[in-house]
């Protein structure tokens, strides 16, 4: 907390809507990731993992441009998650 308010100090005289931003209760939440172990700590990205999901989805229908039936697409979109899971979790968390 003592490190966020220097930041704030030195950059709000150049940009003021920092002092809004920063507000000690927005900053607690903010930061509250910060209060888990380093191990936890890396699996945390909020949206990140989302957003690379939408796009391996998109990627993957991109490429198979038409199916012959929502169920096929859905099938193919499964299977991408799942496939994309087991490379990615492969590894326990210590």
């Amino acid at each position: 907390i003592k490190e966020t308010e220097t930041f704030v100090e030195k950059w709000s005289k150049k940009y003021p809507s920092m002092n809004r931003m920063f507000d000690k209760e927005i900053s607690e939440k903010l930061f509250a990731f910060l209060e888990f172990p380093w191990q936890i700590r890396r699996m945390l990205y909020t949206t990140n993992w989302i957003e690379n999901l939408n796009d391996s989805i998109k990627r993957t229908t991109k490429i198979r441009r038409s199916f012959p039936t929502e169920d096929s697409a859905l099938n193919l979109v499964s299977y991408a998650c799942m496939e994309r899971e087991e490379k990615r979790y492969k590894y326990p968390v210590l």
